[in-house]
């Protein structure tokens, strides 16, 4: 989480800016490897009994709206968001 952090990959979804010219493709994969990663910290944290690495985090509710706006038609992608909304 850390590593993905320091490269940004929550702020993608923040940030008009970044998302502007990246290809629908890749932007995916961004948001898919955000979620995923999301969903193991807070699994791993609930389990190892250490708080999460992620804290007041917004960027996974604008992603989910991301892929409820423009990726409606892929549904693996909304059931990752769903599975990290629940955490």
């Amino acid at each position: 989480m850390r590593t993905s952090m320091d490269i940004n990959l929550h702020r993608v979804a923040l940030l008009k800016e970044a998302r502007d010219g990246l290809p629908t493709w890749r932007l995916r994969g961004i948001i898919r490897t955000w979620l995923c990663g999301f969903i193991l910290d807070r699994t791993l944290s609930a389990q190892l009994g250490k708080p999460s690495s992620v804290r007041g985090d917004n960027s996974v509710s604008f992603y989910m709206d991301l892929i409820r706006q423009g990726m409606q038609g892929v549904k693996d992608d909304v059931r990752v968001a769903s599975l990290a909304a629940s955490q």
